[in-house]
């Protein structure tokens, strides 16, 4: 691959590369953008897809929300199904991961853009690195959305003109944004976090049996959850207030969820209901089931859906972990 080269550009991101190594079919190399470095683990089939290269700017977003793996240390490469960037593994990603559509959406992430880039609320970068580290086709897309984020009062901005370059005869102007964000965007932040995709609760769906085998399944499932740092939600065992029924607690619960956790063991209508509407908001559901109930008595509704199929709660909870934090991490 000619670009894999030090001082070269990646062709997935159009990020400057460097510490770039060959490894037979695979290549190791950092990318930096702006104050944000990544180290990637590359197959040599991504220089052979024509596809991969009209989708840098989604491959750049998928990198900067740590969808596609960076590399932290050596142990990674126990797990290249995680780690490993193929063609494949790239569509599998885009084909499992919220990318913004709607306006609404769009305005949000360039918000929490801003946060990761400017985790102190305040800072500088070059306008064309911060485009370059968002999920935008265009700089004019980017533009509009950038000035909405001002004229919200989210944000404020100064622009400077600086002439970059290691000599007279190289420099270029580059515009750099001086941006600082006001009250009403950290208050939009605070909330944004509390809620649907970028909050840190999981909804629980199951059956609310009180059998001694349905509690241990529900243990497995709350430690698996715990562990990967998100915080379980059981509506059975939340204080529903005195004017809400359940069934409203239920539907809000799933709209404040970043991803749900259905286990269909004993077949209850209501995580059928419950894994449904979350489907149709368009949230993260991660199926599972005691291997023998699915086996004999799964609905064909879900059953062709991937599910972690399990004879104890032990094998439920070391494979949720290792879902959460490949498909919702």
């Amino acid at each position: 691959m000619d670009e894999i080269k030090n001082g070269g550009i990646c062709p997935l991101t159009g990020w400057e590369i460097s510490n770039a190594d060959h490894q037979g079919y695979y290549w190791t190399y950092n990318i930096s953008c702006g104050f944000l470095t990544f180290s990637l683990w590359v197959s040599m089939e991504c220089e052979f897809n024509p596809e991969l290269s009209r989708l840098k700017h989604i491959i750049r977003w998928l990198v900067v929300s740590e969808k596609i793996k960076s590399i932290k240390d050596s142990n990674a490469y126990l797990s290249p199904s995680v780690f490993l960037i193929t063609p494949k593994s790239i569509q599998n990603v885009i084909s499992e991961t919220f990318l913004p559509n709607t306006p609404k959406e769009k305005s949000e992430q360039l918000l929490f853009l801003l946060k990761r880039v400017f985790p102190n609320f305040k800072g500088e970068i070059q306008r064309e690195d911060l485009f370059n580290l968002s999920f935008f086709e265009t700089i004019e897309e980017f533009k509009v959305y950038f000035s909405y984020l001002v004229d919200s009062d989210y944000i404020k901005i100064d622009q400077e003109p600086r002439l970059m370059g290691i000599s007279e005869s190289q420099n270029k102007n580059a515009i750099f944004l001086i941006v600082e964000f006001k009250f009403k965007g950290i208050q939009q932040l605070s909330q944004l976090e509390e809620n649907g995709r970028n909050s840190k609760n999981c909804f629980i769906a199951m059956s609310f049996s009180d059998k001694p085998e349905i509690v241990a399944i529900k243990e497995a499932i709350k430690s698996a959850v715990s562990e990967t740092k998100y915080h379980p939600i059981i509506i059975n065992e939340k204080h529903i207030e005195s004017d809400r029924t359940i069934n409203d607690a239920i539907i809000a619960e799933i709209k404040r969820a970043k991803f749900v956790i259905a286990d269909f063991t004993e077949q209850k209508s209501g995580v059928y209901f419950e894994a449904g509407f979350a489907l149709g908001l368009g949230i993260p559901v991660i199926y599972c089931c005691e291997k023998e109930d699915f086996d004999n008595n799964s609905h064909f509704d879900v059953n062709h859906y991937p599910h972690i199929l399990y004879k104890s709660p032990e094998q439920l909870r070391k494979g949720l972990i290792d879902k959460i934090g490949a498909w919702i991490d």
